[in-house]
């Protein structure tokens, strides 16, 4: 039982020192700079069809091209706080994808979020 107390100690002492990837209170993106984001990204062109890849499949410049377009996204901040977190907020907040999830609409709505 000490052993379990001492684990949740220091989990509760290290997290909030961590960078988890995970936007916190003061960097939360609202419900309107995900849309933003989401009117920014539809109004690219559109280009031919794609072709989706298992990543553990690729070469390692095209996987270093997905690292890339990661470490972009992060550090564009054309939205609050940047690109990566309003896109991740956009495809998990209930706010902005009701029934996304759990529902008949789970397949539309990651066809588009694909197409984004």
């Amino acid at each position: 039982m000490q052993l379990a107390q001492c684990v949740v100690t220091v989990l509760l002492l290290l997290v909030p020192a961590c960078d988890l990837q995970i936007p916190g209170p003061s960097s939360q993106p609202q419900v309107e700079d995900s849309l933003r984001l989401a009117n920014i990204l539809m109004q690219r062109p559109v280009e031919g069809p794609s072709v989706r890849r298992e990543c553990r499949l690729l070469n390692s410049t095209e996987y270093q091209r997905i690292v890339n377009a990661i470490n972009a996204a992060k550090m564009d901040t054309r939205v609050r706080p940047n690109v990566h977190d309003a896109f991740s907020f956009l495809h998990a907040h209930p706010e902005v994808n009701k029934g996304a999830h759990q529902g008949p609409a789970f397949l539309p709505y990651h066809r588009v979020l694909v197409f984004l």
